[in-house]
Protein backbone atom coordinates (compact mmCIF):
# COMPACT_ATOMS: atom_id res chain seq x y z
CA UNK A 1 0.00 0.00 0.00
CA UNK A 2 1.30 3.29 -1.02
CA UNK A 3 1.41 6.23 0.73
CA UNK A 4 -0.38 8.40 -1.71
CA UNK A 5 -3.53 5.70 -1.40
CA UNK A 6 -3.54 5.76 2.60
CA UNK A 7 -3.77 9.87 1.76
CA UNK A 8 -6.24 9.21 -0.80
CA UNK A 9 -8.16 6.97 1.01
CA UNK A 10 -7.83 9.37 4.21
CA UNK A 11 -9.15 12.36 2.39
CA UNK A 12 -12.56 10.63 2.41
CA UNK A 13 -12.85 11.63 6.00
CA UNK A 14 -10.94 14.67 6.16
CA UNK A 15 -13.69 17.33 6.43
CA UNK A 16 -15.02 15.05 9.64
CA UNK A 17 -11.68 15.42 11.31
CA UNK A 18 -11.41 19.04 10.28
CA UNK A 19 -14.88 19.59 12.94
CA UNK A 20 -12.19 17.55 15.42
CA UNK A 21 -8.78 19.36 14.95
CA UNK A 22 -7.79 22.08 17.03
CA UNK A 23 -5.04 20.64 19.45
CA UNK A 24 -2.68 23.14 18.62
CA UNK A 25 -4.84 25.48 18.08
CA UNK A 26 -5.63 25.22 21.72
CA UNK A 27 -2.12 24.87 22.79
CA UNK A 28 -0.89 28.04 21.85
CA UNK A 29 -3.84 29.69 22.51
CA UNK A 30 -2.41 31.28 25.66
CA UNK A 31 0.78 31.99 24.53
CA UNK A 32 3.48 34.01 21.99
CA UNK A 33 5.71 33.28 18.87
CA UNK A 34 7.39 33.83 14.96
CA UNK A 35 10.11 33.85 11.85
CA UNK A 36 10.98 35.07 8.26
CA UNK A 37 10.05 33.10 5.29
CA UNK A 38 12.66 30.12 5.26
CA UNK A 39 14.70 30.28 1.91
CA UNK A 40 14.12 28.00 -0.70
CA UNK A 41 17.21 25.73 -1.71
CA UNK A 42 18.05 24.61 -5.03
CA UNK A 43 18.38 21.23 -5.44
CA UNK A 44 15.22 19.36 -6.74
CA UNK A 45 13.50 16.50 -4.81
CA UNK A 46 13.73 13.37 -5.46
CA UNK A 47 11.22 12.15 -7.87
CA UNK A 48 9.48 9.53 -5.29
CA UNK A 49 7.93 12.99 -4.33
CA UNK A 50 4.57 13.95 -5.21
CA UNK A 51 1.75 16.56 -5.05
CA UNK A 52 -1.20 15.54 -6.05
CA UNK A 53 -3.97 18.20 -7.29
CA UNK A 54 -7.46 17.49 -5.22
CA UNK A 55 -10.70 19.45 -4.69
CA UNK A 56 -10.13 21.12 -1.75
CA UNK A 57 -6.94 19.40 -0.70
CA UNK A 58 -3.96 18.74 -2.13
CA UNK A 59 -1.61 15.97 -0.61
CA UNK A 60 2.06 15.87 -0.50
CA UNK A 61 3.76 12.39 -0.11
CA UNK A 62 7.75 11.65 0.20
CA UNK A 63 8.48 7.97 0.00
CA UNK A 64 11.89 8.71 0.94
CA UNK A 65 11.42 10.70 4.35
CA UNK A 66 8.40 8.11 4.62
CA UNK A 67 5.39 10.58 5.48
CA UNK A 68 3.06 12.89 3.49
CA UNK A 69 -0.02 14.91 4.26
CA UNK A 70 -2.51 16.68 2.98
CA UNK A 71 -3.08 20.45 3.02
CA UNK A 72 -5.70 23.16 1.91
CA UNK A 73 -5.68 24.45 -1.91
CA UNK A 74 -5.36 27.97 -0.80
CA UNK A 75 -1.67 27.00 -0.63
CA UNK A 76 1.23 26.40 -2.69
CA UNK A 77 4.17 24.23 -1.83
CA UNK A 78 8.02 24.95 -2.48
CA UNK A 79 9.79 21.41 -1.49
CA UNK A 80 13.97 21.13 -2.25
CA UNK A 81 16.17 19.00 -0.68
CA UNK A 82 19.38 20.03 0.98
CA UNK A 83 23.16 17.92 0.98
CA UNK A 84 21.68 15.27 -1.12
CA UNK A 85 24.83 13.28 -1.50
CA UNK A 86 26.36 13.90 2.15
CA UNK A 87 23.46 13.88 4.60
CA UNK A 88 20.38 14.49 2.88
CA UNK A 89 17.11 16.40 4.46
CA UNK A 90 13.80 18.12 2.78
CA UNK A 91 12.54 21.32 3.26
CA UNK A 92 9.17 21.49 2.27
CA UNK A 93 7.71 25.59 2.94
CA UNK A 94 3.67 26.25 2.48
CA UNK A 95 2.74 30.17 1.52
CA UNK A 96 -0.47 31.17 0.76
CA UNK A 97 -1.01 31.14 -2.84
CA UNK A 98 -0.93 34.95 -4.07
CA UNK A 99 1.11 36.34 -6.47
CA UNK A 100 2.93 38.45 -4.05
CA UNK A 101 4.24 35.03 -2.23
CA UNK A 102 5.07 33.78 -5.39
CA UNK A 103 6.97 36.52 -6.80
CA UNK A 104 9.13 36.54 -3.39
CA UNK A 105 9.52 32.70 -3.20
CA UNK A 106 10.88 32.85 -7.39
CA UNK A 107 13.27 36.28 -6.38
CA UNK A 108 11.21 38.55 -8.29
CA UNK A 109 10.99 40.84 -5.17
CA UNK A 110 14.15 41.90 -4.48
CA UNK A 111 13.90 44.77 -2.17
CA UNK A 112 14.56 44.23 1.78
CA UNK A 113 11.15 43.46 3.43
CA UNK A 114 9.59 41.29 5.90
CA UNK A 115 8.82 37.43 5.07
CA UNK A 116 5.44 36.03 5.04
CA UNK A 117 3.55 33.74 7.93
CA UNK A 118 3.67 30.06 6.24
CA UNK A 119 3.83 26.42 7.22
CA UNK A 120 7.61 24.37 7.32
CA UNK A 121 7.75 21.12 7.03
CA UNK A 122 11.81 20.25 7.64
CA UNK A 123 12.88 16.39 7.82
CA UNK A 124 16.15 15.60 9.33
CA UNK A 125 18.85 12.65 9.02
CA UNK A 126 18.45 11.71 13.50
CA UNK A 127 21.88 9.41 13.09
CA UNK A 128 22.45 9.88 16.80
CA UNK A 129 18.78 8.83 17.52
CA UNK A 130 18.19 12.12 19.53
CA UNK A 131 15.15 12.49 21.62
CA UNK A 132 12.49 15.50 20.38
CA UNK A 133 13.37 17.22 23.63
CA UNK A 134 16.81 17.19 22.69
CA UNK A 135 16.01 17.70 19.15
CA UNK A 136 14.01 20.78 20.26
CA UNK A 137 16.37 22.52 22.52
CA UNK A 138 19.35 21.67 19.46
CA UNK A 139 16.78 23.88 16.83
CA UNK A 140 17.95 27.40 16.39
CA UNK A 141 14.41 29.16 16.86
CA UNK A 142 15.11 27.35 20.48
CA UNK A 143 16.95 29.97 21.01
CA UNK A 144 14.26 33.17 20.76
CA UNK A 145 11.49 30.45 22.46
CA UNK A 146 9.97 30.54 25.82
CA UNK A 147 11.86 27.39 26.73
CA UNK A 148 9.06 25.36 27.43
CA UNK A 149 8.49 22.13 26.17
CA UNK A 150 4.84 20.71 25.82
CA UNK A 151 4.01 16.94 24.69
CA UNK A 152 1.92 16.06 21.35
CA UNK A 153 1.45 13.18 18.93
CA UNK A 154 1.49 13.48 15.16
CA UNK A 155 0.11 10.51 13.60
CA UNK A 156 0.68 8.03 16.41
CA UNK A 157 4.05 9.21 17.55
CA UNK A 158 5.00 11.47 20.77
CA UNK A 159 6.60 14.53 20.16
CA UNK A 160 7.15 17.88 21.89
CA UNK A 161 5.88 21.43 20.77
CA UNK A 162 7.65 24.68 22.05
CA UNK A 163 6.95 28.54 21.23
CA UNK A 164 9.13 30.87 20.11
CA UNK A 165 9.00 34.50 18.84
CA UNK A 166 10.98 36.22 15.97
CA UNK A 167 9.15 38.26 12.88
CA UNK A 168 5.78 37.02 13.76
CA UNK A 169 4.42 34.37 16.53
CA UNK A 170 5.37 30.67 15.94
CA UNK A 171 5.48 27.25 17.09
CA UNK A 172 7.08 23.95 16.36
CA UNK A 173 6.55 20.79 16.82
CA UNK A 174 9.13 18.09 16.75
CA UNK A 175 9.04 14.39 16.32
CA UNK A 176 11.60 11.37 15.57
CA UNK A 177 10.71 8.48 14.29
CA UNK A 178 13.40 5.81 12.99
CA UNK A 179 16.40 7.28 10.99
CA UNK A 180 14.58 10.72 10.55
CA UNK A 181 13.34 14.05 12.73
CA UNK A 182 10.08 15.81 11.73
CA UNK A 183 10.36 19.54 12.10
CA UNK A 184 6.66 20.66 11.82
CA UNK A 185 6.42 25.03 12.13
CA UNK A 186 3.70 27.54 11.57
CA UNK A 187 3.63 31.28 12.08
CA UNK A 188 1.35 33.74 12.55
CA UNK A 189 0.03 37.07 12.66
CA UNK A 190 -2.63 37.01 15.29
CA UNK A 191 -3.99 34.05 17.84
CA UNK A 192 -7.22 34.23 15.24
CA UNK A 193 -4.92 33.82 11.76
CA UNK A 194 -6.58 30.80 9.79
CA UNK A 195 -3.40 29.52 9.66
CA UNK A 196 -3.01 27.70 12.88
CA UNK A 197 -6.25 25.52 11.84
CA UNK A 198 -4.89 24.90 8.36
CA UNK A 199 -1.78 23.87 9.88
CA UNK A 200 -4.03 22.08 12.68
CA UNK A 201 -5.59 20.27 9.46
CA UNK A 202 -2.28 19.39 7.97
CA UNK A 203 -1.02 17.68 11.40
CA UNK A 204 -3.93 15.49 11.59
CA UNK A 205 -3.69 14.42 8.27
CA UNK A 206 -0.03 13.39 8.54
CA UNK A 207 0.83 9.94 7.79
CA UNK A 208 4.36 7.94 8.27
CA UNK A 209 4.84 5.05 6.11
CA UNK A 210 7.69 2.33 6.51
CA UNK A 211 8.38 -0.01 9.44
CA UNK A 212 10.93 2.12 12.09
CA UNK A 213 14.12 0.55 12.39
Amino acid sequence: VTLGFMLKKYLTGFLVGAFVAGGLVYLIRDNTASTPTPSVATTPVPETTQVSPGGEFHTFTSDKYQFGFAFSKKYFITAKELDASTTPSLMAVLLLDTQENRDLVEGKITAPREGSTGITINVHKNSKRLTPAELAMADSNWNVSDKKLATTTVAGTEGVLFRWSGLYEGATIVVARGEYAYYLAVSWMSQDDPILKDFDLLLSSLQFIADVE
